[in-house]
């Protein structure tokens, strides 16, 4: 049985977001707000999760997932960041951006993955914000959506489709769809392979 969790969009209410981190902790699949939408996501430490994330995500052709970090410490455990590197990511995160960056094997362990990079997140959003001050692991994070022509702003449209698919649906209202900026730090340079929007603060 899906549980919903109605939590103020603006200020989280604390009790709330710690039954959120609970779940997260003990292996359940969420939906919940970020800067860019609603995502689905797990923490990157549950295999089980990780793998009823991808197989919840299957019928999508070409699906993104980003590991959401909430320091800069945790990003060296999933991803290989050059001192140069380090110095550009602190100019932009947290904030609304996605780094694809080189996977270090450990990365490519947990996420169970072939794929030489991975997609580091640290957004700057109220539930987030609360969120990390109850949960340590990292957060294994995608688009909440499950075919290819989905695109939920609505959280009834999101129960409807989620409902007995995660074991958590966080609920704070209406979100706009603003996309990231992603950025391929892989090479040398960073390149912007997709233009994010800013959301409205």
């Amino acid at each position: 049985m899906t549980k919903i969790l109605e939590i103020h969009p603006t200020n989280p209410q604390k009790r709330l977001v710690k039954q959120v981190a609970d779940v997260f902790t003990s292996g359940g699949l969420v939906v919940y707000p970020t800067d860019s939408g609603y995502s689905v996501g797990c923490s990157v430490f549950k295999k089980k999760s990780i793998q009823r994330l991808y197989h919840l995500k299957r019928d999508i052709n070409k699906y993104v997932m980003a590991i959401m970090v909430h320091d800069f410490s945790s990003i060296t455990h999933f991803a290989m960041v050059e001192t140069s590197k380090y110095r550009y990511l602190k100019k932009c995160i947290p904030g609304h951006f996605t780094f694809i960056l080189p996977a270090t094997k450990e990365g490519k362990k947990l996420l169970d993955v072939k794929r030489p990079e991975v997609g580091i997140r640290m957004p700057v959003h109220p539930f987030f914000d609360e969120l990390k001050e109850h949960l340590e692991d990292p957060i294994l994070n995608t688009a909440a959506r499950v075919q290819d022509d989905q695109l939920f702003t609505d959280p009834d449209e999101i129960i409807e489709i989620f409902s007995k698919k995660v074991d958590l649906i966080v609920d704070s209202g209406p979100i706009p769809l603003t996309p990231t900026e992603v950025v391929d730090y892989t090479g040398a340079e960073p390149l912007t392979v997709r233009q994010g929007i800013q959301p409205v603060r």
